[in-house]
């Protein structure tokens, strides 16, 4: 788990060649791709289906929500 993105810098963290990375949605960039290492990158705590579309497009792998019902109709409606 991230506790802050500029974690990603550590040399540390790329020498675990870790598999999955999660993170926060309120500790990413506000901008720009979210490729991270060569890790998926799931993302928590995020309620809103455009938000989800946008993490989406830029690069998140997974989304996790405890929004979920509200999450696939939205989605479905698309």
């Amino acid at each position: 788990m991230l506790i802050d993105w500029k974690q990603l810098e550590n040399s540390a963290l790329a020498a675990l060649e870790p598999e999955y990375i999660f993170c926060d949605v309120d500790k990413l960039p506000r901008a720009g791709e979210l490729r991270a290492l060569d890790a998926m990158l799931a993302v928590y705590e995020v309620d809103s289906p455009q938000l989800a579309l946008e993490l989406a497009a830029r690069g998140v792998d997974m989304i996790e929500t405890f929004q979920i019902r509200e999450m696939l109709s939205a989605l479905a409606k698309r």
